[in-house]
Order: C-alpha cells, then structure tokens, then sequence
C-alpha cells in the first residue's frame, strides 16, 4: 500500500499541475484567449468523464492496477505528444485525448484501495488517500515555476508533469495484483 500511496501522490500532482498550467501553456505557447481556454478546460473534464466510464469495463475486467497502469502509460504519451504540439490544432487533438487517461487513472485508484485495503482500516486509508492528494499539491507548480525560470520554456518547465507521470507508472508496476483480492470475495 505504501508504493500505491506515493504512485498515486504522483499521479495526482502531475494531474493537479496540469490543471494548474495547462491553461498558461495555451496561452503562453499558442495564444489562446480566455474563451479558449474555458473550453478547453470543458473538453478536458468531458473527455475525463467519457474516459472513466468507458474504461470501467477494463477495470472490472482485468483489474484496477492494469487500469492504472495502462492510464499511466495513456498520459505519459499523450502528455508527451501535447507538450511537442507544433500548433493549436494538435493541441487541441492531444489534450482531449490525454483527458481519457484522467478519469480512468482516478477512478481505478479508488477501486484499487477499496479491494486492498484491510476492512478495518478502510475508512483511515480513504481518509489518507484524499489528504494524499492535497498535502504535497504545492510541488508541481514549484517544479515546474522554477525550471521554467530557469530554462525559459513552458515546454521544459512542463516536462516535469510527465516525471512525476514515469514515477507513478514505476511505482504502480511494483504494485500487487487487485485481481486475486476480486476473485477471493
């Protein structure tokens, strides 16, 4: 539990720092107005949604720790391919691809806990979970402010989300199994 709680500690900075920036990068790199903006976030949060539900077959069928895995690896990619996008368009592409990755990569964490967690410790490991998620939500921004000070680029400065995505995908990996949890019960 210790690697799915400092995996999904990355995931969720990397995902918070997304938020955070995703805005000021289309901005900053492709000109995008405020109306832009607000709709991209619209897409973003509807692509995550369809990408939740769509993926909860996956999680049932084959667990939530392959549904965490393969997410990882959906937001490494497209998270790589929407930082090099040469235009708007491919950026607008990306992203709503990258937001079908969000949700499910959300949802299957708390699958994942629910079916791991001993019963009686279920409400504290929740409760754990959640502050997670919010304790260390200041290292992303922090990250990612200081080299792109440094380096000048919001390409490079952004970079950091996709670590942070690498880190949580290696630590999931070394995860146990939820499946063998589903099949006992």
């Amino acid at each position: 539990l210790l690697r799915f709680f400092l995996g999904r500690l990355l995931l969720i900075d990397g995902l918070t720092t997304v938020f955070a920036f995703g805005g000021l990068f289309a901005a900053g790199t492709f000109g995008f107005d405020e109306r832009q903006v607000l709709l991209f976030a619209i897409v973003l949060n509807l692509t995550s949604a369809v990408g939740a539900v769509g993926f909860a077959w996956f999680d049932d069928r084959f667990g939530a720790k392959s549904t965490m895995v393969w997410s990882l690896v959906g937001l490494l990619l497209t998270g790589a391919a929407l930082l090099l996008a040469p235009n708007a368009p491919a950026f607008w592409w990306w992203g709503g691809l990258l937001g079908l990755f969000v949700g499910p990569a959300q949802a299957a964490s708390r699958s994942y806990l629910a079916h791991m967690a001993p019963v009686a410790q279920r409400n504290e490991l929740f409760g754990l979970m959640a502050f997670s998620g919010k304790a260390t939500t200041f290292m992303g921004p922090f990250l990612v402010g200081g080299l792109t000070a440094t380096s000048g680029s919001q390409r490079l400065g952004l970079s950091v989300v996709l670590v942070m995505f690498a880190g949580a995908l290696f630590l999931t990996l070394g995860i146990t199994s939820d499946r063998s949890a589903r099949l006992s019960r």
